[in-house]
């Protein structure tokens, strides 16, 4: 299960045996591990996350765990810390996903090679992946970065791997030297080519904001060079020889699955390493919201919001569609229990302000005991408005993080209270009506924004067995970083469908509020409900 702004369904992986070699020097993990850290120390280094952003509020310190309350990818091992997700196999296969947009296998491997294990805190290590080699495989800001230790003479000169296409993909090589992942679908146009991006070398491999650079780059140029929409670029490998230099290596394509990267003849004695960086290529409004956004020339269609948050997004095919049209993933499950919670008994709708609106007492006074379950519900959201006006940068925002945020908040302090979570989702939805069936997209597409956090706060609450407030607000600043950006003039309602959102992380459509960036400046909720309060809290919608 994931939530990427690149595809929302974990990619395919291929299934094709692999070639098993004999293995020669055979190590232990720690030993293939000690192995690594001396002849390539910045391979096993931890993530070195970008200085220009505090931490909560950067998507960007990637990362691996192999809990399974973090799973959003079903592969054993996921990566956690970067806005497009994917996942490792916890299996002597080797198989990855780049980001989620396609899923990789080492064509071979030995009899010797091990499961996948930690190392470093932030990536993973398989110990005899091929004669006297061991690799490294471990997430980057935008994909995956792989490290292949050469430490003998019998170890390979050239790594294969089968990559796993989806309908109409294809493996496009590039005049740079790249291979490209193409489909049919957005062509972006011409667009600039970032500066500044520092070489593919050792001391680079941990460094989150050297790995933004150089997909800005990768991705720029691939883009340049083809018609076709951009799924994933396979940089220029790096060989890296003794003494720490490196020189370029060769990608090749072999039967339309099957990308090889050769060292040159005249390099094979004096290599001790490959380094082979893939990107991903997520939405262009997702890569504007994160690393391009210092560039909004880069993509054009993405990277501009309108000024006025009020104003009217452009019309549309989609437009039309309510929370009544989610797809839920093709779950069918979640979709019933959603669709029991709008039930016609209470027809509230959005409040505009901190008081309850007609609609919303419609709701509470709709029978016996709802009456008394408003007045927890009401209590809950005076947390949530105090503790999104002492977190945030501003006290009341729409469309913004923040008032994902506090919607997340709000809805899993209700499911956490004393009445039935059935009724606090009912609460939380039918809050909502009257707005999707307003005669303005805007206030359609503010209100489908806020369902798609609602329901993303129930599942997390309602699943949980954590039953704290605290506990659950400090989830939710832990996925500020994380949100996902929904294209301004995109029926939210669409987008789910489209991207196949599963509902684990916050959702937003504006970036800005009166020209500064919406963001966190404490993390602690504790602190943050006290200043809050102190402050005075904002408007409720």
């Amino acid at each position: 299960m994931v939530n990427a702004p690149v595809a929302a369904v974990a990619p395919a992986c291929p299934t094709v045996a692999q070639d098993v070699l004999q293995p020669k020097g055979v190590l232990t993990p720690t030993e293939a591990s000690q192995s690594f850290a001396a002849a390539i120390p910045p391979a096993v280094a931890p993530t070195e996350p970008s200085p220009t952003e505090a931490t909560a509020e950067s998507p960007f310190n990637p990362s691996v765990t192999d809990e399974s309350s973090h799973s959003i990818d079903e592969q054993g091992i996921d990566v956690t810390g970067a806005p497009t997700g994917g996942g490792i196999e916890d299996t002597p296969d080797g198989r990855f996903t780049v980001g989620q947009a396609v899923c990789l296998q080492p064509v071979q491997k030995t009899s010797a090679t091990n499961a996948p294990v930690e190392v470093g805190g932030d990536a993973v290590l398989y110990a005899n992946s091929a004669p006297e080699t061991d690799t490294i495989v471990r997430p980057a800001a935008y994909g995956t970065t792989i490290i292949e230790h050469r430490r003998g003479p019998s170890a390979p000169s050239s790594f294969s791997w089968r990559i796993e296409l989806r309908p109409g993909e294809e493996l496009r090589k590039l005049a740079n030297g790249s291979i490209a992942i193409v489909r049919p679908g957005v062509d972006v146009g011409e667009v600039e080519v970032p500066a500044g991006a520092p070489a593919l070398e050792p001391a680079s491999i941990p460094n989150v904001e050297a790995q933004q650079l150089r997909t800005g780059v990768n991705v720029a140029e691939a883009n340049n060079a083809v018609n076709e929409e951009v799924v994933a670029v396979l940089a220029v490998p790096q060989a890296v020889l003794t003494g720490g230099a490196t020189s370029p290596a060769l990608l090749q394509i072999s039967g339309g699955q099957i990308v090889t990267a050769t060292l040159p003849p005249g390099i094979v004695a004096d290599t001790i390493a490959m380094i082979i960086e893939a990107n991903t290529s997520p939405d262009p409004v997702a890569m504007c919201a994160h690393s391009f956004e210092s560039t909004p020339n880069l993509y054009v269609d993405g990277c501009n919001e309108p000024e006025d948050p009020e104003a009217e997004p452009e019309a549309s095919a989609e437009e039309n569609l309510s929370m009544y049209d989610l797809d839920f993933a093709g779950n069918s499950q979640q979709r019933t229990e959603f669709l029991a919670a709008l039930s016609p008994r209470g027809g509230a709708t959005a409040s505009s302000g901190p008081t309850a609106s007609v609609q919303d007492k419609e709701w509470c006074s709709s029978g016996y005991p709802r009456e008394i379950y408003c007045g927890y519900f009401n209590d809950d959201k005076d947390f949530a408005v105090a503790v999104e006006a002492g977190m945030f940068n501003f006290s009341s925002t729409d469309s913004t993080k923040g008032n994902a945020f506090r919607h997340a908040v709000w809805v899993s302090a209700m499911v956490d209270s004393e009445p039935p979570d059935a009724e606090a989702l009912s609460f939380a939805l039918n809050h909502e009506k009257g707005q999707q069936k307003s005669k303005d997209r805007r206030t359609r597409y503010k209100s489908s924004m806020d369902v798609l956090n609602n329901w993303s706060a129930y599942l997390f609450s309602h699943y949980n067995s954590d039953r704290a407030d605290w506990h659950a607000c400090q989830h939710w600043v832990s996925k500020v970083g994380d949100a996902l950006l929904i294209p301004f003039s995109e029926n939210p309602n669409a987008w789910a469908n489209r991207v196949r959102f599963e509902n684990h992380n916050l959702v937003y459509r504006r970036k800005y509020e009166q020209g500064v960036r919406v963001r966190l400046v404490m993390q602690d909720c504790h602190a943050g409900y006290v200043r809050g309060i102190y402050f005075g809290s904002g408007n409720y919608e």
